[in-house]
């Protein structure tokens, strides 16, 4: 019989999951079978034979992100234990701990995937008794190649920023403000931009009204809210000239990796999930470790976090001293890209898988 894994995740969504997920299957698929599944198949399984089974993300398919989804979540986890050979997926962690019900459900699996050894390390000490291993986030076609910029939206950037000899500032605000540290970042470009009247912030957001994006559309803000194809999204990080993650939590933050293997400058603090590549970085010290949700189910620790002066002090010493910073980038973004391009991430993934026998049948 052939060997196959069945790989469950939001089949039919754009999310990062099912990005994430679609890589590891387009290189998974050359070494081994293959079957997709999208998640809310989950709630009307008929398996009868067993099989390896993968889930992306685990914790959301098995007892959902709010309390009202566990009891009808849990029902999945146990239909798949009924026909697993072998269980696992992958997870990841916003804090350093998470919850005795995520523990629970963890622990009946085989194997967990998780993107960073700080998500590694708050899953054992919340009480994680299965195989934890790492492995991290990569990067797609995209951002490993040198094709200019060509894009209409991405070309007026350009020209913006040629016309007013400007310095791009770049910045992700798409979701979770409080955990990107979307109010160090506003109160840290107030004061860049009142330095120095050429740095115009690029924000990436999904448009809207709230109202932290009202006060950044404030700022000499260039924002941009359509939905980016992956070489759109390269052409974005290729116009700009420097990159701020400020975040407070996370279990990788894939935007400052992207940053990196498009050569710009990337400040980030110096904790966390960002200490697995914290080398192709310019680190912010931390001075608090506030928690990062006050109301989740599943993620209920401490996060890091850095100061608005040590942010605006850390990104006017790069503006200063730019070109300086993007020579130490470009350098950077060439040992990056071949570390984390997917095909290597790929690898180690099936490596892992074989190890503990999703790539064997009985």
């Amino acid at each position: 019989m052939t060997s196959s894994i069945y790989y469950v995740y939001p089949r039919f969504k754009s999310v990062s999951f099912s990005l994430i997920s679609r890589q590891h299957i387009k290189y998974l698929s050359k070494k081994i079978k293959i079957h997709e599944v999208d998640e809310e198949a989950l709630d009307n399984l008929q398996w009868l034979k067993r099989r390896n089974i993968l889930l992306h993300p685990i914790l959301y398919s098995v007892i959902g992100d709010q309390v009202s989804q566990f009891e009808v979540r849990q029902k999945r986890l146990q239909r798949l234990l009924r026909v697993k050979r072998k269980l696992g997926g992958f997870e990841t962690a916003d804090s350093n701990k998470i919850s005795k019900v995520a523990v629970d459900a963890l622990n009946n699996l085989d194997l967990i995937i998780v993107p960073s050894t700080f998500a590694q390390m708050a899953f054992k000490v919340s009480g994680v008794q299965v195989p934890i291993e790492v492995v991290p986030h990569g990067l797609n076609d995209a951002m490993l190649t040198e094709n200019g910029i060509t894009d209409p939206a991405i070309l007026k950037i350009k020209r913006i920023k040629e016309e007013k000899n400007a310095k791009l500032v770049l910045y992700f605000l798409l979701h979770s403000e409080y955990r990107k540290g979307a109010d160090i970042a506003l109160e840290a470009l107030r004061f860049i931009q009142r330095k120095y009247q050429n740095v115009y912030l690029v924000l990436r957001s999904q448009g809207g009204k709230d109202k932290i994006l009202e006060e950044f559309r404030k700022l000499r803000t260039i924002e941009i809210t359509s939905w980016l194809k992956d070489d759109v999204l390269r052409q974005l990080y290729d116009v700009c000239d420097v990159l701020i993650v400020p975040s407070r939590g996370g279990g990788f933050e894939l935007n400052a990796l992207e940053g990196i293997a498009r050569g710009l400058p990337t400040i980030v603090p110096n904790a966390g999930c960002f200490k697995d590549y914290i080398d192709f970085c310019i680190p912010v010290n931390i001075t608090d470790r506030p928690k990062v949700f006050t109301d989740n189910p599943i993620h209920i620790g401490t996060g890091w976090e850095v100061s608005v002066d040590d942010l605006a002090y850390t990104l006017s010493n790069v503006l200063e001293e730019l070109d300086y910073f993007k020579q130490i980038a470009k350098s950077n973004a060439i040992i990056a890209r071949d570390r984390y391009k997917y095909e290597t991430i790929c690898n180690k993934l099936f490596e892992i898988l074989t190890k503990y026998e999703f790539c064997s049948e009985d």
